[in-house]
């Protein structure tokens, strides 16, 4: 566009020219009797058109430019706009796989933990009562990883403890309590792994048996809390 202006103007500059050449060629025989104030006038008659075709030409050219400029500057834009569309999505890409990553972190860390605690199995029988006391044998298996300095509680009463119940081991002891259906709070406390420290929480319960057919149920339920 800036060449076919620039071509417009030189032809019709160089047309208006040639009649100027024309003209003065033909009113060659007056132009040494012409004042200097009159020659000024011709001068600036001729050039005058050549400088306003000239100007308006660039005026033009302007517009296109800048018209142009503009366009480039909102494709810019758009190319932008377009680019942190794609950041926004890269980093939401990111942060998502982060999470899963961290969700595969929190899950085999909590695999490798409940692999390195102990599993301690419960079971007890009533063998014997003597009045309103009955003596509970308790059982305690564990089939997880070592337990150390292990401690029982009936309630808030210790009632039993140990240096460790090693891995696969069993252990069994007698508590005394009342001879009637009751409930009762039963926790273990124990250290394992790197010295850390658990306590398991149960309801122990015990349930008379009528007729000879013995003296109790006793069964262990996981506390929650």
């Amino acid at each position: 566009m800036k060449v076919r202006s620039e071509a417009v103007g030189g032809v019709v500059t160089g047309i208006y020219l040639v009649g100027v050449a024309v003209l003065v060629y033909w009113k060659r025989a007056t132009l040494p009797t012409l004042e200097l104030n009159a020659i000024g006038d011709f001068l600036a008659g001729v050039f005058g058109p050549i400088a306003f075709l000239w100007l308006v030409l660039g005026y033009l050219q302007q517009g296109r430019e800048l018209k142009l400029s503009s366009e480039a500057l909102q494709l810019q834009a758009k190319e932008l706009k377009n680019s942190v569309d794609q950041q926004k999505e890269m980093v939401g890409i990111a942060g998502r796989q982060l999470e899963t990553e961290l969700e595969n972190v929190r899950y085999n860390r909590e695999i490798m933990e409940l692999e390195s605690r102990p599993n301690i199995k419960l079971s007890a029988r009533v063998p014997s009562a003597s009045g309103k006391i009955m003596d509970v044998k308790i059982k305690m298996e564990n089939v997880g990883k070592n337990a150390e300095s292990v401690v029982v509680f009936v309630g808030v009463q210790q009632v039993y403890d140990c240096s460790a119940i090693a891995a696969g081991k069993t252990l069994e002891f007698v508590v005394g309590m009342n001879k009637s259906d009751q409930d009762y709070s039963f926790s273990i406390k124990y250290v394992y792994g790197a010295g850390r420290e658990a306590i398991e929480k149960y309801i122990m319960r015990a349930e008379m048996i009528e007729g000879s057919g013995g003296i109790a149920n006793v069964t262990f339920k996981r506390s929650i809390g």
